[in-house]
């Protein structure tokens, strides 16, 4: 139960930052997964995305879909080991 309880708060905390607009700043080449740690080498998988495309007019089952201004760039990261998702901002927005 306690773990199902921490896994909502970060969905939750992911789900708000994302509806606010506001993504975490770009952590660097070697991401730490925010859930359970894991941070070796491979065990992060980064994906870049421009996106919602315009005139995009239904749900791609992205965590990003609906949520963000159209051709915002930004990072999708997964963690290979637990499975837990998160966006991030690109480098060159997060320096600005």
């Amino acid at each position: 139960m306690r773990v199902e309880i921490e896994e909502l708060r970060h969905r939750l905390g992911a789900w708000l930052a994302i509806e606010n607009a506001v993504l975490p700043k770009y952590s660097g080449p070697n991401p730490v997964c925010p859930k359970c740690g894991a941070n070796g080498k491979g065990d992060i998988k980064t994906g870049y995305h421009k996106g919602p495309e315009p005139g995009q007019g239904a749900d791609t089952g992205s965590i990003c879909w609906g949520r963000l201004e159209e051709g915002r760039e930004h990072l999708h990261r997964m963690c290979k080991k637990c499975g837990y998702e998160w966006l991030e901002d690109c480098a060159q927005n997060s320096l600005a």
